[in-house]
């Protein structure tokens, strides 16, 4: 019998949520292990010093995206084939690119000018021919755009979903959610979309 995966994480929203916005849309049950800034010096069991961290019956694995692929090669969300993996890959890594940007303005600076200074940068249409470092909501609204199905890649829910979603529902949203909505129409529609699921209700609803 397959054991309930385990994700090791902080008390907070942040680089885990995307594994368990997987797990839950595709209805696995997990558990979730709270840790401190100490654990994460135990080097064996974080080998980068960092969280989150994931065990199941056939891993132990730390760095957000490798845990990702792997949740979604073992539970059907890495798309049908090469193609549609390839594009998977492609959103996750274009999601990556915003992470020390948004970062720095929310976290490290957290005042007004620099919220606006990130979207002048990386959420203003005006700006995507700017040089952005490959982050701007322009090119991952376009990207989802060439779906051939109801999904940011194909016609299921994939890993690229739950990464995508977690970064526009946690950390876009409530910052930029009114610019997001008015500027990038599909990607407001894709987190609509994705947050109305039935097996993502009880997730949500766990605040």
């Amino acid at each position: 019998m397959a054991s309930v995966p385990t994700i090791y994480y902080f008390d907070v929203k942040a680089r885990a949520e995307p594994l368990k916005v997987a797990l839950a849309g595709k209805g696995i049950a997990y558990k979730l292990e709270n840790i401190s800034l100490e654990a994460v010096k135990n080097l064996e069991e974080y080998p980068f010093g960092q969280a989150p961290r994931y065990k199941d019956e056939s891993v132990d694995l730390v760095q957000t995206n490798a845990i990702l692929r792997h949740i979604g090669r073992k539970y059907n969300m890495y798309g049908q084939g090469l193609e549609q993996q390839a594009d998977i890959d492609v959103l996750l890594e274009g999601i990556q690119d915003f992470i020390p940007k948004i970062y720095q303005a929310l976290v490290v600076n957290k005042d007004e000018s620099s919220k606006a200074d990130f979207w002048a940068n990386h959420g203003d249409p005006s700006s995507k021919q700017s040089k952005t470092a490959g982050a701007h909501f322009a090119y991952l609204d376009a990207y989802i755009r060439r779906s051939q199905g109801s999904y940011a890649v194909g016609d299921s829910f994939t890993i690229a979903d739950a990464a995508l979603f977690s970064f526009l529902h946690n950390v876009i949203q409530p910052t930029f959610g009114d610019k997001l909505a008015a500027s990038y129409p599909d990607l407001q529609a894709h987190s609509k979309r994705i947050a109305e699921l039935p097996v993502l209700k009880s997730y949500l609803e766990s605040g």
